[in-house]
């Protein structure tokens, strides 16, 4: 039975939903996030009502039976004598307690805690993924990572201070409030006196402590970044620092979190402080007025007692409730830092209308484009390229000539300062990004996998393949033979795992499943960017013979510095400062005996 109700609670929150394009073009804000659920707030809040109003309503019955056994009164509540009133605040333990406790952590745990928390990771995962490649250039991947998984525990925190403390707190002042009027105005008097000073020291040193949890959260931010990229790099670490460790680096950065996190401490000490010292004040005072009440006849024994229990508990949840709003205050902190840090106005965006691309035929024109990475700094100048349908053609040149670049401008990685890019007469920047990148496969020099099986990294972005074309595709790649032969000492074959960014394999084992991947997603176009560079040569020679045959009906764009991978291109395109100045087939290239054949010459020790 428990079970039902435990997975109808987790049932309310879809923690993975879907969006459309608009989606990723605003900035969310914390209400956002709060108004998915808000039904489910006011469900909490009102259960918090009920506790609180529990919680008052045993203490003044605990009261009431003292004076029904001090003989003070029979009837104790209107007509209620001795023994209902037991029967009522048996109800009210045993039923009524219980049952709101229970509905509240089942929405607190069941629904915020294991599904909103998620959501919101979610929901800014996917913001963050769509942000263009300029961002991601200049970001810091470990403090990326970091955001992402600190934002939803941040909103969830702050929900549940809100709910579950500070809100049943603020219910059970009110109540103690009304029932201390009812007592003795002067009561309810210490107690808004002590209130008001209370809150006038919260609100004085929140704003500060808020502030101060900003700072502290993006410095920690900061140097979990750091962290994640010293773990990451870490043959690098051990090579190179002497202690390796790179602890003088990491230090610096510690020392500014600490630094930060000293100022946010010294708020919170000082503000705790003053705020026993009004508590104090405000319990002698209604001790001394509870007293004298008693002596002159207008206070019961059990009434004295219900005020004490009353104030004693208030005085724990005020130091209770000044906990929680500064962990509210530095959960928004660490909310709204992680939304800075994530959340960009991308330079790339998807239009509002996009055109469909159906299928692409692979005619590729590039029409007096210009690109500049950084101002006044000219990377690609007024090109003008048309590559045909079925054409394969390679960019050859220098480093630094923009080889690279062009393909990221191809697939949208960045937009031309000026100029047009053309898929099949449709300028690129009119279609969904996704859609574009749909009819392209990709092999670049940079052979990154993912820490996942094999089978999961040669199918990453395709369409589920049948056993069949995995096989083939395997095979025409020639990483079929160490596929089989590979474990990680628990799986084998293609469920191997291959390690951080495929460390347990060879650059030429991960080039080659990059090859795979390319052959199964089966697009359109294929583009190259030093596909085989990894690659010694009697391996190479056997890929490029398979890769032929992936080329053909084919758009292929190659990017190379190995000239001897693209001989036999139909067309090869010299380019020198992100202006072409040669072009034509491998044999018209040299015969004219300018860049091209010069870059041959040196390669070919001729």
């Amino acid at each position: 039975m428990l079970r039902y109700v435990f997975c109808y609670f987790e049932g309310l929150i879809d923690p993975l939903p879907s969006h459309n394009g608009f989606f990723y073009k605003k900035k969310p804000t914390l209400w956002y996030f709060i108004s998915k659920i808000k039904v489910l707030i006011f469900i909490i809040a009102l259960a918090g009502l009920i506790k609180a109003f529990v919680d008052v309503g045993v203490i003044y019955i605990v009261g009431r039976i003292i004076d029904t056994l001090n003989g003070s009164d029979e009837k104790v509540l209107y007509s209620v004598n001795q023994h209902q009133l037991l029967v009522l605040a048996a109800i009210l333990f045993i039923i009524i307690r219980p049952l709101t406790s229970l509905l509240i952590g089942l929405l607190c745990d069941q629904c915020i805690r294991a599904k909103f928390s998620p959501l919101v990771r979610w929901e800014l995962y996917m913001r963050t993924i769509n942000n263009d490649m300029a961002w991601f250039n200049r970001a810091h991947a470990g403090k990326i990572s970091s955001a992402v998984w600190q934002s939803g525990q941040a909103v969830t925190e702050f929900l549940l201070s809100i709910l579950q403390i500070i809100w049943s707190n603020v219910a059970y002042i009110i109540l103690v409030i009304g029932f201390m009027s009812s007592l003795n105005f002067a009561f309810a008097g210490v107690i808004i006196l002590w209130l008001i000073f209370y809150t006038t020291l919260s609100l004085r040193y929140a704003p500060r402590i808020k502030k101060l949890s900003r700072t502290s959260a993006d410095a920690s931010n900061v140097i979990n970044g750091h962290l994640v990229d010293v773990f990451s790099n870490i043959a690098n670490v051990k090579s190179l620092s002497p202690e390796g460790n790179e602890g003088r680096y990491i230090s610096g950065y510690l020392n500014d979190f600490i630094s930060k996190s000293v100022g946010f401490l010294r708020a919170i000490t000082t503000a705790e402080t003053l705020q026993i010292l009004t508590s104090s004040v405000a319990m002698v005072a209604t001790g001394y007025l509870s007293v004298i009440s008693w002596k002159s006849g207008q206070l019961t024994v059990g009434e004295i007692s219900v005020i004490f229990g009353l104030v004693f508990r208030l005085e724990a949840l005020l130091a209770t409730l000044m906990n929680q709003l500064t962990g509210a205050m530095r959960a928004i902190g660490l909310f709204n830092s992680s939304l800075d840090t994530l959340c960009h106005d991308n330079q790339v965006s998807d239009p509002d209308v996009a055109i469909p691309l159906c299928a692409v035929e692979g005619d590729v024109y590039f029409d007096n484009v210009l690109f500049e990475y950084e101002r006044n700094i000219s990377v690609i100048c007024g090109l003008n390229l048309h590559i045909h349908k079925g054409e394969r053609v390679a960019i050859v040149g220098e480093s630094g000539s923009g080889k690279s670049t062009i393909l990221s401008l191809l697939l949208r990685f960045y937009d031309p300062d000026s100029g047009a890019i053309y898929l099949d007469n449709k300028n690129i920047k009119s279609v969904n990004q996704a859609d574009l990148r749909r009819h392209f496969s990709v092999v670049s020099q940079d052979n990154i996998l993912f820490n996942r099986s094999i089978y999961e990294n040669i199918t990453f972005g395709c369409d589920t393949p049948t056993e069949e074309e995995l096989i083939i595709a395997a095979q025409r790649s020639k990483c079929l033979d160490f596929i089989e032969k590979s474990t990680d000492g628990k799986n084998r074959g293609f469920a191997t795992l291959v390690g951080d960014r495929g460390v347990k394999l060879s650059g030429g084992q991960r080039q080659r499943l990059s090859l795979c991947r390319a052959m199964l997603r089966n697009a359109p176009i294929l583009i190259l960017d030093e596909a085989t560079s990894s690659l010694d040569s009697i391996t190479e020679s056997d890929i490029q013979a398979s890769l032929n045959e992936v080329m053909v009906n084919r758009t292929v764009i190659a990017v190379a510095h190995r000239l001897s991978t693209v001989i036999g291109m139909d067309r090869i395109i010299v380019l020198d400062k992100g202006v072409i100045i040669e072009e034509g087939t491998h044999d018209e290239l040299v015969q004219k005996s300018g860049v091209y054949y010069t870059l041959w010459k040196q390669q070919a020790n001729l």
